[in-house]
């Protein structure tokens, strides 16, 4: 009597499997992607960070950017190895001036991934890029002797 009114369906449980695991794994990417793009960012704001303490301390003001791109370039080569290709793993030449919406201004350092959704590689720019800002406080008036001194 336990039966009755009721068949026997093979393959439900493996369809409702099937469906909740598109999901599941949707989830899963989805998560990977954006943690590689949160840490991808940290990494690109310290190389900006890091260009900006450099242009302050041994470069020129905006106009010899020369030396905060090579220290920029050192931070990201370092810590972001999302390309097999080592030219690549760089930031973008030269790095930007900009202005933030606080008004204060500052170098960018721009790097593009090679990950996110595939409609973002049709992009004219070539994909996701990812944009790091450090406000720079050249102050020119202060005497070179001491501890301010270069070497």
């Amino acid at each position: 009597m336990g039966g009755v009114g009721r068949r026997h369906v093979r393959g439900q449980a493996t369809t409702e499997t099937m469906i909740m695991m598109m999901f599941l794994l949707l989830m899963i990417f989805g998560l990977v992607h954006m943690t590689m793009l949160v840490a991808t960012k940290y990494v690109v704001n310290y190389a900006a960070y890091v260009a900006a303490r450099t242009e302050m301390v041994r470069g020129d003001g905006f106009t010899g950017k020369t030396i905060a791109w090579t220290a920029a370039y050192m931070v990201v080569s370092d810590n972001a190895h999302w390309w097999s290709d080592p030219l690549k793993n760089r930031p973008d030449i030269p790095l930007g001036s900009d202005v933030s919406m606080y008004g204060r201004e500052g170098l960018t350092v721009t790097y593009h991934v090679p990950f996110g959704l595939p409609i973002f590689n049709s992009i004219d720019s070539g994909g996701v890029k990812i944009v790091g800002f450090s406000p720079v406080a050249v102050q020119p008036e202060i005497e070179e002797k001491g501890d301010n001194a270069k070497q």
